[in-house]
């Protein structure tokens, strides 16, 4: 998961829990948290704002949000509170924590009020910016990590339980369609400004391939929204891949408890598209571990992101840099052949 820097009113209000040597636990309420609207849909370039409704709380008094998105296809741009928000008036809410570079806000308020409100209604409203066409997962982010992560407390520190219901945002623009695609189990969509012919899924390899075709030398864009069931790596050694005719390419991801949501460029004619697992030390996609590995990564040893000849498949750890730890992942690797 994305490193997240914690608020600092957040670590202040974990010594404050310590101190009172109180170890929270879960009420047994169950809540709902949603984006509303689950899917929403704007134009490349338009501003767009989902709300975050809490449903069915009792004894509310604080909450954190965390929420992890595309920024290649969108950016956050601000959280606020509406009028119509279920503290009504009395709220703190501290500067959110945007990061558009890593994809995630942050956003913490508390009841300035003695007790907890119940019932349904806004928590906040998150803003965005659609920058390119795609289809980003708006994931509520829950994790073992305790206060660094979405949660909701009772004012005696009681931490609520809760299911969360994410969202989507699909930025359109001229010439993308959707393609949807069933398969044994689960439908696969793919969305794009090409069109996409021959698909193919095999769910025991976990690969999926198709054709994209457009007038050459225009440019392509697909998102493919593959379910988790049919196409993710089980293993930690595991990691998608995008190949454009069996190279390799740099895609992005966002995804939820349920899908990835893998989106990539390229230039038209007619290309093969194959999105597949394999393993983290492959750097030229056979799903091997290999001499050729080994020497693609020596080749750009000591580059960082930004310098000339910087190619980003080599860098397997994501730091942003090829150093000895990239090159010892592929080591480690070395010999080791994908398989189910």
């Amino acid at each position: 998961m994305k490193s997240k820097t914690s608020l600092v009113f957040v670590s202040i209000f974990a010594i404050v829990i310590l101190s009172y040597g109180r170890v929270p636990g879960y009420s047994a309420e169950q809540t709902t948290l949603t984006l509303d609207p689950v899917n929403s849909y704007a134009s490349k370039g338009q501003p767009l704002t989902t709300n975050v409704t809490i449903l069915n709380v009792s004894n509310l008094a604080t909450w954190q949000l965390l929420v992890d998105f595309n920024p290649s296809i969108i950016n956050c741009t601000g959280v606020t509170i509406p009028p119509n928000n279920i503290f009504g008036g009395n709220y703190y809410l501290l500067a959110p924590e945007i990061n558009n570079t890593k994809g995630y806000v942050k956003a913490f308020c508390f009841l300035n009020a003695v007790g907890g409100v119940n019932g349904s209604g806004i928590l906040c409203q998150i803003s965005f910016q659609c920058l390119t066409p795609g289809i980003s997962a708006l994931e509520i982010v829950r994790s073992d990590c305790g206060l660094c992560t979405t949660y909701l407390q009772q004012p005696d520190y009681t931490l609520i339980s809760f299911t969360n219901v994410d969202g989507t945002v699909e930025v359109t623009d001229q010439g993308f369609h959707e393609n949807l695609f069933n398969t044994q189990s689960h439908p696969i969509l793919v969305y794009s400004n090409s069109s996409i012919t021959g698909f193919y899924v095999n769910e025991t390899w976990k690969e999926t391939s198709f054709s994209a075709t457009e007038t050459t030398g225009t440019n392509g864009s697909t998102t493919v929204v593959v379910p988790k069931l049919i196409i993710n790596g089980t293993r930690i050694s595991d990691r998608m891949m995008v190949k454009v005719d069996d190279n390799q390419i740099v895609h992005t991801l966002s995804e939820n408890a349920t899908h990835n949501f893998m989106q990539f460029a390229y230039q038209h004619s007619t290309r093969r598209i194959d999105v597949l697992v394999t393993l983290l030390a492959d750097v030229t996609g056979d799903r091997k571990v290999r001499v050729d590995d080994v020497l693609l990564v020596a080749i750009h040893f000591g580059l960082s992101e930004g310098d000339p000849g910087w190619n980003p498949i080599c860098d397997l750890t994501g730091d942003g840099k090829v150093r000895v730890d990239d090159v010892l992942l592929v080591a480690v690797g070395f010999g080791q052949n994908w398989t189910p």
